[in-house]
């Protein structure tokens, strides 16, 4: 009889360029390589320090627990922890109807685990990061090795951008009719779509404070066989804004549109506006009782995917 294999769950991993600002007054140990000597201050504190701890955003406090440094394929991997210690959730058995509470002590809290590789080899390093809808975003990365290296100022300042694959502007060319379209961004990225679109912006503020959340999310269907009008025009400027500066993508969470497709005879298709956005899939083992992601299995997946890329 065949032994079952380990339990695995989708994961998606996303890539983005670390705009590392380097400080002219610092003596970097290797010129050619400067992003070593921050990946090192950021491990060496957490090595040989106490841990250090980024405010709460969204009642989360975040801390990265270890990084491992890779001299020999210049990749770096990690975690980071979204740690939630109010408004803990209760566990509910389905087969009683029974509702179990969390106990927790005054030092512990509910931790969603983001996992992250980092080739530090580029001109603007590039991180692998893990999709975790409840757990840390890649700003959260980047205040945090900001934070951790200010004492010593190897850096001035972390920014990130999409790896792009170039392909989105013909999708104005391509799109017809609309069908519908679905929109949705974390509310902490509202105030940034102020420069896209004032009256996107406001409507996801509207949505934000009336039904609270993480993420606030809008979807349309148009009739669009009956001459409905629709927004191509709002459309066709995010695109526009998208391909313009690719870190405008960062601001949403979705942006998916379905429309004819002049491509395939006008028949209705679905795009994605953020496809240009390089992503991987990976199957990773997850442990039965706990249902979380067995570490080990995922960093090496994604140091394999990453190097396997090339980006």
């Amino acid at each position: 009889m065949a032994t079952q294999g380990p339990t695995t769950v989708r994961r998606l991993v996303h890539y983005y360029n670390l705009l590392v600002g380097l400080n002219p007054n610092f003596q970097y140990e290797n010129s050619r390589q400067p992003f070593w000597d921050v990946f090192k201050t950021l491990e060496n504190q957490l090595s040989t320090g106490p841990k250090t701890y980024i405010s709460p955003f969204n009642n989360k406090t975040f801390v990265i627990p270890e990084i491992k440094l890779n001299n020999r394929t210049g990749f770096i991997e990690g975690r980071l922890f979204a740690v939630r210690d109010e408004d803990m959730p209760s566990i509910y058995n389905r087969s009683t109807a029974q509702i179990r509470e969390l106990e927790a002590t005054e030092h512990e809290g509910i931790v969603e685990t983001t996992h992250f590789v980092i080739d530090y080899k580029k001109q603007d390093p590039i991180v692998g990061f893990e999709y975790n809808q409840y757990g840390a975003k890649i700003t959260d990365l980047c205040r945090y090795i900001d934070h951790v290296c200010k004492p010593t100022k190897p850096c001035d300042g972390i920014g990130h951008g999409h790896v792009l694959k170039n392909e989105l502007a013909e999708y104005i060319q391509r799109m017809g009719e609309l069908s519908e379209f679905l929109i949705q961004v974390h509310t902490g990225n509202i105030q940034r779509l102020q420069a896209l679109d004032e009256g996107l912006a406001t409507t996801f503020s509207n949505i934000a404070e009336t039904y609270g959340g993480e993420y606030a999310t809008l979807k349309v269907k148009f009739d669009y066989r009956n001459g409905m009008p629709q927004p191509k025009g709002l459309i066709n400027k995010l695109i526009g804004k998208l391909v313009e500066d690719p870190r405008n993508s960062t601001i949403f969470d979705t942006l998916d549109v379905k429309a004819e497709d002049i491509d395939k005879n006008n028949k209705l298709n679905g795009f994605d506006l953020l496809v240009d956005k390089v992503k991987s899939e990976l199957f990773v083992q997850k442990r039965d009782r706990s249902r979380t992601i067995v570490s080990t299995d995922i960093l090496q997946q994604m140091n394999d995917e990453l190097f396997r890329l090339h980006l």
